[in-house]
């Protein structure tokens, strides 16, 4: 069971989280020790980081991340909140000032939208094949 699910399987955190992918870096307060990595999903107060080697930072560390998304660059300071297996780190941001939530709030709204569009692109692929190799059933 992961530690964001109830024995139900139901996620607890307070604002859903969005798969994504976009290159991270942190940077572990207050030695600097430095993480490269990768977002694994995004929401509007942390994300999950799944860094490139074992993380040096424990839970409770302070950092500074850095994301780039869809050619997005953003700054935040947050907390690692839960480490899995030595490389996955569940984060939470902190201190965000008013600019930075809507700059986080309008990349998640393009990532949903993206997101439904693919979707939709993939129910319209499903559609044509089976109209080309099972047309009798269309």
């Amino acid at each position: 069971m992961r530690d964001d699910e109830s024995e139900n399987g139901r996620d607890h955190r307070r604002y859903p989280r969005l798969d994504c992918g976009g290159i991270a870096d942190l940077r572990v307060l207050p030695n600097g020790a430095k993480e490269i990595g990768s977002l694994v999903n995004l929401s509007k107060r942390g994300c999950c980081f799944m860094a490139e080697e074992a993380l040096r930072g424990s839970e409770g560390a302070s950092i500074e991340m850095h994301l780039k998304i869809r050619g997005i660059d953003l700054r935040v300071a947050g907390i690692i909140r839960h480490v899995h297996q030595w490389r996955r780190a569940g984060i939470e941001f902190v201190e965000l000032s008013e600019r930075k939530r809507e700059q986080i709030e309008e990349l998640i709204g393009e990532l949903a939208e993206l997101t439904r569009a693919a979707g939709r692109a993939r129910a319209a692929a499903r559609k044509l094949h089976q109209q080309e190799y099972f047309p009798e059933a269309s």
